[in-house]
């Protein structure tokens, strides 16, 4: 099979669709990263991502979304960054952390 000349854009939960194909035929993290990979273009996925997404299939996890509190989290810590700051410039880095 040949590779397609450029990466195809494809969504996050149809990729994720594209693992759980591979999980379900047996396929180690490599392969199936190597198969998307070869199917879909290069660095589609690498096979770090097919692993968590292969440990959640294992759990009997098959929600193709992504988690929801991730970016809330992340933003409300920057928030909260922000304020710190704001509130005095001069905070060392370990006070900033320790407030947070």
């Amino acid at each position: 099979m040949s590779c397609p000349a450029n990466k195809i854009d494809i969504s996050h939960e149809a990729l994720r669709v594209l693992v759980l194909h591979e999980f379900r035929l047996g396929s180690s993290l490599r392969e199936a990263a190597a198969h998307i990979n070869q199917t879909m273009g290069e660095d589609t996925i690498s096979p770090s991502t097919v692993d968590r997404w292969f440990h959640r299939f294992r759990d009997d996890d098959t929600t193709f979304e992504d988690a929801p509190y991730a970016a809330r989290r992340a933003s409300i810590v920057i928030d909260a960054l922000k304020a710190l700051v704001e509130k005095d410039s001069r905070l060392s880095s370990r006070c900033l952390v320790e407030r947070l």
